[in-house]
């Protein structure tokens, strides 16, 4: 490993692992080594890498640390992925792979200068507390980065007692297990409560999560209030429901005592408890979905719920066995009317198009999809989407975090400089690229003319919500499930038309859908047809999901 990593520490791993071993005599300075690995955990949330990594550094240089919070701390350091996309993600992602391999040699004591083999992280969730959820935005093949990772973490972790073997019920209706920090009023939740409807009639049903309540249905004592919708909608479908703990044993404890024969996880990787959780073999069987788009490099989970809309091929993408479904199941927005689609608010959010007076309308082009998700590869089709249409405004909504926001601009203002080297023009295109605040978002959403779906992460929730307002949502598959969303929506609506097939035909068909009133008018009808008549798919996404679970039970008795 050079010295400097892929988060361009510029510190060599050799002096990083280095010093703490020299120092660990020395009288202890632990509450301000305490103090620094969170100030590097702060940094590193926003996306901060350079004062982040000397945090880190100056953590693991306090005499007297603990080893099990020095190699939590390495951990941090060296798996980072920064919110905002890198420009060359190809070299980020090389690199973290040699420094993860790099770390496992160190944590095994195969390199002689110095081991942390005496030491183990005790408390995953606690002392390393996050997971490389950024990863899936950069648009590659994750299974090798998550495989590694997984072997890191089984060397540097201490394995947790399960307090007894899992084994199937063998009685009664198979119990399953949702389990998830998200099952509440958040996308996860409102994705998930028509599955456990769905299945509720021929399985047991157990949900644990987040601010559920302890509620067993055989107890006679009701079903308990909730401030959730979604929790007191989810409670009239599972026959028990129970609070997750926070403390990675307790959760532990906490599934054991249900014995599900299968668990089902709906977004490995959102929340640092479930990934670490789902490490555990704790029922027979254990699934993930597609809540957070990716593989999650576990040996411990058996099957992988995907879509029949992905390529043909992806054994190369995942390390668990994929199930294929037919049918997306989708959120319950509801229809909404249109509205006027130019009023004066465009000027007051800053959007008209003032920059020609050949423009008698603007044409707004929304980009829904989370900002630090915008990959390079989407500014590139942002770019000639304005070039070609000189009357166009781009839309991004900002984040919260005023860092990422920063940090978008800045790499989109040093790509543009680039791509638009030997043009004749740049057509104002910078100019027309517009950030608008986040609370803002619907009131312009009801002026946009066409919907960007970002590439090669795309929407799903954010599509959802788009079509349901009527709008067209333009989009470009990408080799991942996480890039198929929009265009398994729209082919189970019945408008694959719009759905492009390369960057080229993207382009053309955005700027088609924006300047044609007429086409865009006639779009709008199919898609409104299509989203009242064809999109919610409830029942036979109840029967698929029915059938799915039905079916890896019974195979995982047949072995």
């Amino acid at each position: 490993m050079t010295a400097s990593s892929h988060n361009n520490h510029g510190i060599s791993f050799f002096y990083l692992t280095l010093t703490p071993y020299y120092l660990q005599t020395l009288p202890p300075s632990s509450t301000l080594s305490v103090a620094l690995s969170n100030l590097g955990s702060a940094l590193s949330a926003i996306g901060e890498t350079e004062i982040m990594s000397l945090a880190y550094y100056a953590s693991l240089s306090q005499p007297g640390n603990d080893l099990s919070d020095n190699l939590a701390d390495v951990i941090k350091w060296v798996t980072y992925v920064p919110p905002v996309n890198p420009v060359d993600t190809g070299i980020f992602r090389d690199n973290l792979i040699e420094d993860v391999k790099s770390l496992i040699e160190v944590v095994e004591g195969g390199r002689n200068c110095w081991t942390f083999k005496a030491a183990k992280v005790r408390d995953p969730v606690t002392q390393i507390g996050k997971t490389v959820f950024h990863l899936s935005h950069q648009g590659e093949n994750d299974k090798e980065i998550m495989e590694v990772l997984s072997y890191l973490y089984d060397s540097a972790i201490v394995p947790i007692n399960i307090p007894q073997p899992p084994e199937p019920s063998n009685n009664g209706k198979i119990r399953i297990a949702f389990v998830s920090t998200l099952l509440y009023d958040h996308s996860i939740g409102k994705m998930m409560i028509q599955v456990m409807r769905s299945l509720s009639s021929t399985f047991e049903i157990i949900a644990i999560g987040t601010n559920y309540p302890y509620y067993n249905s055989n107890d006679g004592l009701g079903i308990p209030e909730s401030d959730d919708a979604v929790i007191s909608h989810a409670l009239n479908y599972v026959s028990k429901s129970s609070p997750l703990p926070s403390n990675l044993n307790d959760a532990v404890v906490t599934l054991s005592r249900v014995k599900p024969d299968i668990i089902f996880y709906p977004d490995i990787g959102m929340s640092p408890l479930t990934y670490f959780l789902a490490r555990i073999r704790l029922a027979p069987i254990q699934s993930v979905w597609w809540g957070h788009p990716i593989t999650t490099g576990l040996e411990e989970i058996d099957f992988f719920f995907g879509l029949d809309y992905e390529l043909e091929d992806v054994r190369g993408q995942y390390s668990e066995q994929i199930v294929r479904f037919e049918y997306i199941n989708t959120a319950p927005f509801a229809s909404v009317p249109d509205g006027p689609e130019v009023t004066d608010e465009l000027t007051y959010f800053g959007i008209k198009n003032n920059e020609s007076s050949d423009c008698s309308k603007t044409n707004v082009y929304m980009v829904l999809g989370r900002l630090f998700k915008i990959h390079t590869s989407f500014e590139t089709l942002m770019f000639r989407i304005l070039e070609e249409d000189t009357c166009g405004v781009i839309v991004l909504i900002t984040e919260k975090q005023v860092n990422w926001n920063n940090q978008v601009h800045d790499r989109i203002t040093r790509h543009f400089h680039e791509w638009s080297v030997g043009k004749p023009e740049d057509n104002n295109i910078l100019s027309r690229i517009r950030y608008v605040s986040y609370w803002n978002y619907v009131r312009i959403l009801a002026h946009a003319d066409t919907i960007l779906d970002t590439y090669p992460y795309g929407g799903c929730l954010t599509a959802q919500e788009g079509l349901s307002n009527g709008k067209v949502v333009i989009t470009l598959p990408s080799d991942y499930v996480r890039g198929r969303f929009a265009g398994k929506m729209l082919e189970q609506m019945g408008v694959a038309s719009i759905i492009a097939r390369d960057e080229d035909d993207y382009v053309r068909k955005a700027v088609k859908v924006a300047t044609d009133g007429e086409f865009r008018k006639a779009v709008k009808r199919e898609i409104r047809k299509g989203w009242e008549e064809e999109i919610h798919k409830d029942s036979e996404v109840a029967e698929e999901w029915g059938s799915a679970f039905l079916e890896i039970y019974k195979s995982a008795h047949a072995k």
